[in-house]
């Protein structure tokens, strides 16, 4: 490895012990995982209804049954496409899942809408059938208006 890059990161030594004593000290690991959302600011608002990705792992596992049951469901039937409708961290596991594991046999493809730019809106309108296109909505507050906003554009298409 290069010198200078070694000497580079030897020089954040102590600003990166400094930041990991502070994390012990104010118990930032454990207050995160009871949803204290004092560890960002003095208001709950805005936070305690984003921190669902905590315990998501375990909540999916509770519904992996129903979860199979609707894939198997649309396999091999009308849709030949999935467009998911998100932004931002709702949209980026998909995408990279997508990107990483490709398409299964008989599943429709999925592609992510995340943007707000017309043309990108535009080409999913022209390209893929409504008809024949599975739409998700995917938002972690429930109230994204980009995405709420391509709910409603798609839904009356």
């Amino acid at each position: 490895m290069d010198s200078n890059f070694m000497h580079d990161l030897q020089s954040y030594e102590t600003v990166v012990k400094k930041g990991l004593d502070e994390l012990n000290k104010e118990k930032i690991i454990e207050r995160i995982w009871s949803k204290d959302y004092t560890v960002w600011g003095n208001k709950p608002d805005e936070i305690s209804n984003r921190l669902g990705w905590l315990d998501s792992p375990d909540q999916t596992t509770n519904f992996l049954g129903e979860i199979r049951e609707f894939a198997d469901s649309i396999k091999g039937g009308r849709f030949k496409n999935a467009l998911l409708l998100g932004m931002g961290g709702s949209s980026l596991a998909p995408e990279v899942f997508r990107n990483i594991f490709g398409v299964r046999p008989g599943y429709p493809d999925l592609a992510v809408l995340d943007s707000t730019d017309p043309s990108a809106v535009m080409k999913f309108t022209k390209d893929f059938d409504p008809s024949e296109t599975l739409y998700i909505v995917s938002t972690k507050s429930g109230g994204t208006v980009a995405t709420l906003s391509f709910l409603k554009y798609f839904y009356n298409y």
